[in-house]
Order: structure tokens, then C-alpha cells, then sequence
């Protein structure tokens, strides 16, 4: 990430997602402790989450690559936006996994349509951002 891209919020909710990721894996631990699970479904339960995280944090270093702009065009506000909604995606997918996670370990059974109320919220978030970008394109050329 670039230093300019570094601002106070973007920091804060950085490391709001890395601790959700972390609290990810913890939970992981102690699910399988708990309900005596192999070690190979913990590893790759939170291997799975760490694959997903990089591509994530690959995004945000180089933002150009989630619309597939030149990077002449990627600058300014759009590239501002591009960052946010790949911030927010991050943080939207980590919670995501946390949620199911935590009702696995209390030993309850998650709402049905949780995981659906999660992809909604994702695909939502990235269709407004999208939009905003595309009005700041059309507004560039």
C-alpha cells in the first residue's frame, strides 16, 4: 500500500480486519478443541481465511487491477474508491466467517439466512461503489 493510501481511518479499519481475522483463528482453535476435531480441518479452515485475506490486501496495494483501468485512470477519487470498497469487502467477508464461528463455539445454530444476508451485503456494498467509480470515470473523460 502506498503511504498516501494510509490515512487514519483506512488504518483503523485495517486493523479492525486483521483482528477479526486473528479472533477468525482462535476461534478455530477452540472449536476444534472443543468438539475434538482434526488438526488438518483447523489448518485448513484458517488457511482458507488467509488466501482470501492476501488476495484481499493485493487488491488494495495494487487497486487498479479490480476494474482493470490503466493506471492513469486509476488516480485521484477513483482509486480512493476502488480502496474503500476493497477495504470494506475485506472487513464484510471476515466477519462473515467470525459470525458462523462464534454461534459454532457457543453451540448454537446460526439463522438461516445468514450466509445469504452476507453475500447481499458484499455484492450491495460493491455494486454502489462500482456505480460511484463509474460516475467518476464518466466524469473524467
Amino acid at each position: 500500500m502506498r503511504r498516501r493510501d494510509l490515512t487514519v481511518p483506512a488504518l483503523l479499519l485495517e486493523a479492525v480486519t486483521i483482528i477479526i481475522a486473528v479472533t477468525y483463528m482462535v476461534l478455530q482453535i477452540a472449536y476444534g478443541i472443543h468438539y475434538h476435531r482434526g488438526p488438518l480441518m483447523i489448518i485448513m479452515n484458517c488457511v482458507v481465511m488467509l488466501v482470501v485475506y492476501a488476495f484481499f490486501t493485493l487488491l488494495s496495494i495494487y487497486p487498479e487491477w479490480v476494474n482493470r483501468l490503466p493506471e492513469e485512470t486509476s488516480r485521484g477519487k477513483v482509486r480512493t474508491l476502488t480502496l474503500w470498497m476493497v477495504r470494506l469487502e475485506k472487513l464484510i467477508f471476515s466477519v462473515g466467517l467470525v459470525i458462523p464461528c462464534v454461534f459454532d463455539v457457543i453451540g448454537r445454530e446460526i439463522p438461516g439466512p445468514a450466509s445469504l444476508i452476507l453475500v447481499a451485503c458484499m455484492i450491495l456494498s460493491a455494486a454502489g461503489f462500482e456505480w460511484a467509480i463509474i460516475r467518476e470515470i464518466k466524469k473524467l473523460s
